[in-house]
């Protein structure tokens, strides 16, 4: 590494690369040194069109005296909503970014987190989230990589039959494969130390993260700790690709191109398309489901390589690998994501649509654990210790019912999930520590902590979070607990954060009695940046503090584990 302020270089097997370096502010208090743009496969174009990612040519790579800029992001995977896209894009959008300080040559190698970027995954691009602030404020030094993925029809079109079809299955999650290859492989010359690896995902990247812990082998995985943010591998659903539903949605796509829904080689058909037809199609079927939260282009059981199973198999054989994991979710994680809802009988049409599966008794256990509405002549003491869900919604449009609507999808989509992953850990054997977090800070419009909110606080990206001075102070306790997770050793211990001990665990494993069902709760009662949008001076609340989940939860929590496997491989009931 170079302590000069001149352009940083740094020479792999596949090319001389100069980065830039960015002087220290007060928003960013180290000198970094950045390389943007790598290239870690072949252009997915072409003939490459809905193939595994190829490695690159080196025989064909750069002299010495040839270096390459690598001072710009690099195309982005095009988005399913090609409008929505900030950068340009390109098939050709298999790249890296490397982040790292600006310290003399000679330095010990650093720690090094990977980190997957979130979209549902349809959109979003490796340079969505301020890992420069990450690296500059870590208290110990850290190096940073983030890189693209094949997104939406590109990368997770499920195909059942003709040429191709079997290794044309989660494309995207194979580039992250690649990727992570490339970073062991490469990132010794950017000082990272490839044998102290975290991985981090957010949403999308969080399920990608919990299906890489899944499959990979303890002797083959790249990566030694890892993060999970609203994600895990059991979120929501994942089906076979022979599901009802995903053939389905490939007919719909198919016939939106103007393509027989029996095409006996889609794929083929495919590749000699334009990429704007593609991607047209492929956006008039995400509009057709995504009101219903029935997203078309997810991964799917490839029983293969990577979701060999249903994930909830797995978990119960003890597959994959067991490490250091901190995990967590939003308060309000269904904002984003449910309707309006005004009925019980639009309540239960909402699960109905998204979860054939459950039956009339299951819709009444959950209207029992997400009771509706009370009466208006209901007493005070009543509404406080059985309706959990009778304070207005935050709008009158939502409805009188939308309150227990999300928090009944935020349970089902995200939290069940992510609580499922940290009981799992904290069973296994060996054991390594999990830790699992709650983001509790409102934000506007609706005052509710929501889907992705925490992200500016991981980074602690103080240009988002001044001039709150209570929102600074719980982003300086989030990103310092995971700084130093990433910047420790592979035991993963983190003085402070109670690891998670399950309180559904038999007793004899060790999960009842005690300190149990510990989660770390950033940023409750704070809701200043809802005040200032309104005018007002917000309450500072408190940056981090350890509760236990409570019986209600363990309760609600408990209801969706028994019917996860409704939304995986057939949706079959066990």
């Amino acid at each position: 590494m170079s302590s000069t302020t001149s352009s940083p270089r740094v020479r792999l097997r596949q090319g001389t690369y100069i980065g830039r370096h960015i002087p220290a502010t007060r928003y960013q208090p180290k000198a970094l040194e950045v390389f943007l743009g790598i290239p870690y496969a072949q252009s997915t174009a072409g003939a490459n069109r809905f193939r595994p990612a190829q490695p690159l040519d080196i025989a064909g790579s750069t002299k010495d005296g040839d270096a390459i800029p690598a001072v710009e992001l690099g195309p982005i995977s095009p988005f399913t909503d090609a409008t929505a896209e900030p950068l340009p894009s390109s098939e050709d959008c298999l790249s890296v970014n490397v982040t790292r300080p600006a310290l003399p040559e000679g330095d010990a190698l650093l720690p090094v987190m990977v980190y997957i970027h979130g979209g549902a995954f349809n959109m979003g691009f490796g340079g969505d989230r301020d890992l420069a602030s990450f690296v500059a404020f870590a208290k110990r030094d850290v190096v940073v990589v983030s890189f693209n993925y094949r997104l939406g029809v590109l990368g997770f079109l499920a195909v059942e039959d003709g040429e191709g079809a079997k290794e044309g299955l989660n494309l995207g999650l194979g580039d992250q494969r690649v990727a992570m290859e490339w970073v062991r492989e490469n990132i010794g010359a950017f000082g990272g130390d490839g044998g102290n690896v975290t991985l981090m995902g957010i949403s999308a990247g969080g399920h990608s993260v919990g299906h890489h812990i899944l499959s990979y082998t303890p002797q083959a995985a790249p990566f030694h700790k890892a993060i999970l943010e609203s994600g895990s591998p059991t979120s929501r659903a994942i089906w076979y690709p022979s599901h009802p539903r995903q053939k389905t949605q490939l007919q719909d796509f198919l016939s939106a191109l103007g393509l027989s829904p029996t095409e006996p080689n889609p794929l083929a058909a495919l590749r000699s398309l334009p990429l704007e037809e593609l991607t047209a199609a492929a956006s008039k079927t995400w509009q057709k489901y995504e009101s219903s939260v029935r997203w078309p282009f997810q991964p799917v059981i490839d029983d293969s390589t990577f979701i060999p199973d249903r994930p909830l198999e797995l978990w119960r054989k003890g597959a994959g690998v067991r490490i250091p994991v901190i995990t967590g979710f939003c308060t309000h994680e269904g904002t984003a994501f449910v309707s309006p809802c005004h009925s019980s009988e639009e309540f239960r049409a909402f699960f109905t649509t998204l979860i054939p599966g459950l039956t009339e008794a299951d819709l009444d256990r959950l209207e029992e654990l997400y009771p509706g509405p009370p009466p208006s002549s209901t007493s005070e003491e009543t509404l406080t210790t059985q309706h959990h869900y009778a304070a207005p919604p935050p709008s009158p449009a939502l409805g009188p019912h939308w309150r227990r609507l999300e928090a009944a999808y935020a349970h089902y989509a995200y939290i069940a999930p992510v609580l499922y992953t940290a009981h799992q850990l904290s069973i296994s054997s060996p054991s390594s520590p999990v830790y699992v977090y709650e983001f509790a800070a409102s934000s506007p419009p609706l005052a509710t902590a929501n889907h992705t909110d925490e992200t500016p606080f991981v980074t602690h990206s103080l240009k988002e979070l001044e001039p709150h001075a209570g929102l600074v102070h719980v982003s300086e306790r989030m990103h310092g607990f995971f700084a130093d997770f990433v910047a420790g050793g592979g035991d993963g211990v983190l003085e402070g954060w109670p690891a998670f001990t399950s309180p559904w665990a038999a007793e004899e494993e060790g999960g009842k009695g005690g300190d149990v069902g510990k989660i770390m709760v950033f940023g409750k009662g704070n809701d200043e940046r809802v005040a200032g949008e309104r005018g007002g001076v917000g309450r500072k609340g408190v940056p981090c503090d350890v509760r236990s989940l409570s019986e209600r939860e363990i309760e609600q929590i408990g209801f969706w584990w028994e019917r996860t496997a409704l939304s995986q491989g057939f949706g079959e009931r066990e």
